[in-house]
């Protein structure tokens, strides 16, 4: 992580401009203090750790905004950079899925430049770094295979069982509950089948966003 810091100051260093003296030692004990660069944002015990700063960091001695963790989503103040990343572990068959999310915002748009040259800069190294620690948690922990969607026992199969059956699984980021809310308007009675319209909706395009009251559907429909 220092040396990403590193590379990120040389510009500034072939300017002439020296970098102070800093402790150069990374830890939970360093992230967590709060206001102070990184910190801990949000911590759902045992499921998912959340960490965010608000700073310069196109810089080359970061500056951090004075920010308290329920500050951290609301603040809008010009001149600053918000990236986030989360860690957030679920169960997965007999085992558990672990996740790495990197969100990255800025409080205006000539900010949101300088953080996205920033990024493309430390970009290699950032991707090596957690591509590393997640390569470690499988080689010490064990890797699981994920069964086949062809082979795995879903809900309902007691209710059509079939001697033949064909099984089709996507992968998808969003909440269980926003991807419910797409499926429960899919049909020819609602939004139409977000698939090849001339064919399986007699023409009508389908509807591409969320449509309030079609969320559920009752027994029987």
């Amino acid at each position: 992580m220092r040396l990403i810091f590193d590379i990120c100051s040389v510009p500034a260093r072939l300017r002439g401009q020296a970098p102070r003296a800093e402790d150069r030692r990374l830890g939970v004990d360093r992230v967590a203090e709060s206001g102070k660069g990184f910190m801990i944002v949000q911590e759902p015990p045992g499921r998912e750790v959340v960490v965010g700063a608000v700073g310069q960091f196109w810089r080359l001695n970061i500056p951090f905004a004075e920010v308290k963790p329920d500050e951290f989503r609301a603040f809008h103040q010009p001149g600053w950079g918000k990236p986030a990343w989360a860690i957030a572990v679920e169960p997965f068959a007999t085992g558990s899925t672990v996740s790495f999310e990197l969100r990255t915002g800025a409080t205006d748009e000539e900010r949101w430049r300088e953080l996205n040259r920033y990024y493309a800069a430390i970009s290699p190294a950032s991707h090596l770094i957690r591509e590393s620690v997640m390569a470690h948690l499988g080689a010490v922990l064990g890797k699981l295979e994920r069964p086949h969607d062809e082979e795995r026992p879903l809900p309902g199969d007691e209710l059509a069982p079939a001697e033949y059956s064909l099984t089709f699984g996507t992968d998808i980021e969003a909440p269980a509950p926003i991807v419910w809310g797409y499926l429960m308007q899919l049909g020819c009675d609602r939004a139409g089948w977000c698939s090849v319209d001339q064919l399986d909706h007699g023409g009508v395009p389908s509807v591409d966003h969320l449509v309030r009251g079609w969320e559920t559907r009752r027994l029987g429909d």
